[in-house]
């Protein structure tokens, strides 16, 4: 074999190489497209027999050598949970994302303090604590339909103040003022965390917790409050259940 004709194979099996390598890339890079219909059809049949619910089935992506969908409630687009499919093994985070409805509530958290602020003009950062399977069929509907959600008491509002003076008396208003603003714009949470930090000296701070509206009516308030700056766990404080914890 001269020369030339070694030249010519050689360039040959290059080029040979060369595409069975970029052709194996490609495929590899284009598996989700190529295979995509058949991953679908696993996630419909994996719903149907394991969740009878009517679900929307978002676009599926490929990263990693792992399929993932995310699955929405057809009502609610933020009532959704994600199902990964890999090694022909698949798998959903249904129980925590959506039965117990985290990802919804996070968004409803969201709306409500978007709700308040609109009304009042006013920062508060909101909290809800439950799962959506503590709630009435009622409410959760109210909560899919994103219906009046500032009336439904199932959120925390938390504030943040300062005060100047460190006694009962300004604390006691600085309180009655913020259960007294919101109720009036018929804002009636199921309760209130408010973090109250002396103005004079910032590491003096506490927060209360476990406030209702009925404190504003409480004959006892300035009471309950000066127990909790003198750090007093007292039976007044047991009975209304309030809760505080110092911060500093």
């Amino acid at each position: 074999m001269n020369k030339q004709t070694k030249l010519i194979y050689t360039r040959a099996l290059f080029f040979l190489l060369f595409f069975i390598i970029f052709g194996l890339i490609i495929i590899n890079e284009k598996k989700e497209v190529l295979i995509y219909p058949r991953i679908k059809n696993k996630i419909e049949i994996y719903l149907k027999e394991n969740y009878h619910e009517n679900f929307n089935i978002e676009k599926i992506k490929y990263q990693n050598s792992k399929f993932t969908a995310k699955v929405t409630s057809k009502s609610n687009k933020n009532h959704y949970f994600y199902i990964t499919y890999s090694k022909r093994k698949i798998e959903d985070t249904y129980k925590n994302d959506y039965l117990k409805g985290k990802t919804l509530l996070k968004s409803t958290e969201k709306e409500i303090q978007k709700s308040i602020e609109d009304l009042t003009k006013t920062k508060y950062n909101i909290e809800i604590n439950s799962s959506l399977t503590d709630f009435t069929k009622l409410v959760k509907d109210k909560i899919l339909k994103e219906e009046n959600l500032i009336s439904l008491k199932i959120y925390i509002i938390k504030k943040e103040i300062m005060i100047n003076k460190w006694n009962s008396e300004e604390i006691t208003k600085s309180i009655i003022s913020i259960i007294n603003n919101l109720s009036s714009k018929k804002i009636n949470p199921k309760s209130y965390k408010i973090i109250i930090t002396n103005k004079n000296d910032i590491t003096e701070s506490i927060e209360i917790s476990n406030l209702t509206e009925s404190f504003l009516n409480n004959p006892y308030k300035e009471i309950i409050i000066d127990d909790i700056i003198k750090d007093n766990n007292s039976k007044i404080l047991i009975e209304n259940k309030i809760l505080y914890k110092y911060l500093n």
